[in-house]
């Protein structure tokens, strides 16, 4: 269990992280391999504070990294909550 402002401050980290990433990636800052190992290494942090929407939404980014090569406008859905499991399970509904 965790301190109330440590979570507070890890998931803000996380955020900003995710998108620094996703930034760098789109930008070509980064490859890759890199921005998967970033994500792994904010894994571990999402599961260090046990948020589970934190971890289920980062291995879907991970998951969209490792298929497509093509990483035009990834922030954008990162920020539209594209991978957030709510979304998801509305898109399902739907089809």
């Amino acid at each position: 269990m965790t301190n109330k402002s440590i979570e507070t401050r890890a998931k803000w980290f996380i955020e900003e992280e995710i998108e620094r990433q996703l930034t760098g990636l789109e930008r070509g800052i980064i490859n890759r391999d890199q921005a998967i190992g970033s994500l792994n290494t904010i894994f571990n942090i999402a599961s260090g504070i046990e948020d589970a929407q934190y971890m289920q939404m980062i291995c879907r980014l991970i998951g969209h990294i490792k298929s497509n090569n093509h990483y035009f406008q990834l922030k954008k859905l990162y920020l539209k909550k594209y991978f957030d499991s709510m979304q998801i399970a509305e898109e399902k509904e739907i089809i």
